[in-house]
């Protein structure tokens, strides 16, 4: 393994791992409280701990398809501002 292949961009990879596990979480998530209802059992306090999870799982693979798309919502001044203050504290 060369030194070009342990810097090459890996942003595609990671693209699609995050648009498979935004599906699977869906997924698993809905066919868990399909059963239950199929069942007839109530949803215990753990299935409702699933929904803020999976809101979690959600953000965090937002979060890396932009990063790797770089899309900011942020101004880039806002950024300069922001290393101009930290470089005042250091």
């Amino acid at each position: 393994m060369s030194d070009s292949d342990l810097y090459a961009y890996r942003g595609h990879t990671v693209i699609v791992c995050s648009v498979v596990f935004i599906i699977l979480c869906t997924v698993s998530l809905a066919l868990r409280f399909i059963s239950h209802h199929i069942g007839g059992r109530t949803p215990n306090y753990e299935d409702w701990l699933m929904i803020p999870a999976w809101a979690l799982m959600m953000g965090l693979c937002a979060t890396l398809i932009c990063s790797k798309l770089k899309i900011m919502f942020l101004p880039p001044s806002w950024l300069t501002n922001m290393l101009q203050v930290s470089n005042w504290l250091i």
